[in-house]
């Protein structure tokens, strides 16, 4: 098993894996839209890329996920979790309680 993927129960004896991608370019970014197809969700940490390669980044998956009846999820500026139709997610953010910054 790829050492990158968290494994989540769900409540039918199913797992739905969280995987966790970190891309240096945009040739990196497709398989996170092949993970959303196979139910997949994702985690991308684009730390390692230019701003304009994340923003294209940011770009290209939003829509993906958009035309996979997916969501997304900005973390912070530098990070974006993308789930599939099958998963059903919520974010609390408090920022007097979380520093989601990667400083």
């Amino acid at each position: 098993m790829n050492s990158n993927l968290v494994r989540l129960p769900t409540a039918i004896n199913q797992t739905t894996e969280l995987l966790i991608i970190k891309p240096r370019d945009l040739a990196e970014v497709p398989p996170c839209i092949q993970a959303l197809q196979r139910s997949q969700a994702v985690v991308l940490n684009l730390t390692l890329m230019t701003p304009e390669q994340a923003q294209q980044s940011v770009d290209f998956l939003v829509g993906g996920a958009y035309a996979l009846e997916g969501d997304f999820y900005l973390l912070n500026q530098q990070a974006l979790l993308l789930t599939p139709r099958n998963i059903l997610s919520s974010i609390l953010i408090k920022d007097d309680v979380v520093d989601w910054s990667f400083d």
